[in-house]
Formats: C-alpha cells, structure tokens, sequence
C-alpha cells in the first residue's frame, strides 16, 4: 500500500488551508480535469482520493478503500479429485493474488462502526412415518444403515400393534390417498381431527449454512476549500463508476462485473489492531445526500457545502472457523 502519509498522489496538504476557490463551475470543472489527469499520468491510471485533505499522523484513524477489478479465476471449473465450485478459504487468497488495483479511497471513521456475525439455521422434522420410509428405501438401496433412523422406524412398525396407532395410520394414508387424487388434504390435520393425536415431528435445528456479511456506512464531508471540494466530486464519481456493471463487448450480450473492494480500518501506517477485519466486498447500494443539512446552500462554484455520503458493502465470501487463526489476524478477527 502506498504510504499515506508523504505520498502526493493523495493529495497531502501539509500546509496552510489556502482560500476558496470563487472562479465558479468552469474553474471547478478545469481545475477537477487537471487534477484527474496528472494523478492517473503519475499513476499509471491507477487513482488516488481521499477525504479529507490533511497531514496524517501515527494516530489518525480512517478507512480505507482498495479498489481491484474482478477477476474470477478459471480453476474451480477444471476436473480435480476435489468437487468444483466449493466456497473455500483459499478463495479470498487467490482474488488477492491477481487482483488488479483501480484505485485508492481514504474516508474518516464512519459515524457508526460495527458488525454482524451469522449463520443460518433451520428447523427441520422427521416424523414416524417418514422415518420408517427412508429407512426401507436406504436398506432397499443397498445403502449403509442409518442407526439413528433405522431405531426410530422400528419402534414406529412395532408401534402399529397398538389399536390407537393403527387409527392414525389409516387415517394418514387416507389423507394420502386423497392427495394422490388431486386433493390438498394436510396429514397432520386428519389425524387431528380424527384422534386428537399428531404424528411426533422430532423437530430438530439443524445446521443449514454460512451467511454473508453486510455493512453500511455514513460520511459527513463539508468541503472547506475548493480543492477538497474537487476531491469530494471526483472521489464520488470514481465510487459510482466502480459499483457500475460494465459492458464488455458491442453486442451487449454480456456483462461485467463491477470492481471489488477491499476494506481496513486502519491506525497511523498499520491495521487497527482493534476493530473488525473484513472479506472482499462488493459495493451493493450508494447514496450521496447533496443537502446534508437539510438546506441546499453550495460555494459560488457549486460545490456543496455539507454532504452525506452513504455506502453499502457485502461481503463476497463466508467466513470460516479456521480463518481466525490466520498468523497476524489481530483484534476481534473478522
């Protein structure tokens, strides 16, 4: 990463704040195009934002914004002894190592700063019946038995000696019959209706999958001079260009898609060695408020004087257990 601090691609002022800029929307748009073009000149059309324009020291806290072109790499799709197209750690990795930087964002620490760890969990059920189904259709297929399930649907056929039992199962396989036939006739209704009895569930929660994460941030910019207004219009622009979908040929077919990014909060030159690490993230939702008080008031050459700037991320990938015990994964981890 380059350094914060000295670089002059981010546009450093060390300085005294100079004066506004009154030379009104040309002068604006001019001086924007001139500062435009000799970043990306210097850069190699890799470009710089940051907000707001002023010397950082060993204790400055901010985020900070890589932006890298998507890239989804051709190997989860060869023939391996592994199945393809499993979500792993390594993903995020190999992303790391072929991205292709677009450019760099520096923002303050966003009015509210925290996270939200989940995974899905569902409720499921195995009631009598059905046990003793899949229980017949593993054995006839040859497969290994299913202890669990095999114990359940023995007690289950032993049960039907029971005078009240073989009540319910008539009644569950009329009801079934009936469904055969068209009708949308719910099992555990007739039972009811006709025992006051339902079929055990043996409900359980299971374990269903990982979730992805997601994460909203709001910004406060109040431009104080006519270069860091400059700063605030193009840094806008460059987000919204790089959450855009982009066409990547003349028929329009298909489409690409839009750039990733990667997210730090950072202290001084080093991660926060406090707060939380993110995944790579897609930005999903950006608002920008142009009255950010309520009021429109703007400089004389347009420019704004307080904006909001919202923006919302998601992360492309889960995360996993043994990800926290990645070496220099400090703080909270992820």
């Amino acid at each position: 990463m380059a350094d914060l601090f000295t670089d002059a691609k981010f546009g450093v002022d060390t300085g005294q704040i100079p004066a506004l800029n009154l030379g009104g929307a040309n002068a604006l748009q001019t001086a924007a195009t001139n500062i435009a073009s000799n970043r990306q000149s210097k850069t190699g059309g890799v470009e710089y934002y940051r907000y707001p324009r002023q010397a950082m020291t060993e204790s400055t806290d901010y985020l900070y914004l890589k932006v890298v072109k998507f890239k989804q790499t051709l190997d989860q799709f060869k023939a391996t002894a592994t199945p393809p197209f499993l979500s792993t750690p390594s993903q995020s990795q190999a992303q790391s190592e072929n991205e292709e930087i677009v450019g760099h964002v520096i923002l303050p620490m966003p009015q509210s700063i925290a996270d939200a760890n989940s995974v899905e969990w569902g409720s499921s059920s195995l009631n009598p019946l059905e046990a003793a189904g899949l229980a017949t259709v593993n054995k006839t297929l040859g497969g290994k038995p299913i202890d669990a399930i095999t114990g359940l649907a023995k007690g289950s056929l032993d049960a039907i000696l029971d005078e009240k039992v073989r009540t319910n199962l008539q009644s569950a396989i009329a009801a079934s019959v009936v469904n055969f036939a068209g009708g949308n006739v719910n099992i555990r209704s007739i039972v009811a209706r006709t025992t006051g009895q339902v079929l055990n569930p043996n409900q359980e929660l299971l374990f269903d999958g990982p979730s992805l994460r997601s994460f909203s941030f709001v910004f406060d910019l109040a431009p104080r001079y006519s270069e860091e207004g400059l700063e605030i219009m193009k840094m806008i622009r460059f987000l919204k260009k790089s959450m855009a979908a982009k066409a990547n040929d003349k028929n329009g077919l298909f489409l690409q898609a839009p750039d990733l990014f990667k997210i730090k909060y950072m202290s001084g030159r080093n991660d926060h060695p406090f707060l939380n690490r993110f995944k790579v993230c897609a930005l999903t939702n950006m608002t920008v408020n142009y009255t950010g008080s309520n009021t429109y008031s703007t400089y004389d050459d347009g420019t704004p004087v307080h904006l909001q700037l919202g923006l919302n991320f998601n992360e492309i990938n889960p995360i996993y257990a043994q990800e926290y015990d990645e070496q220099g994964l400090n703080g909270v981890g992820y």
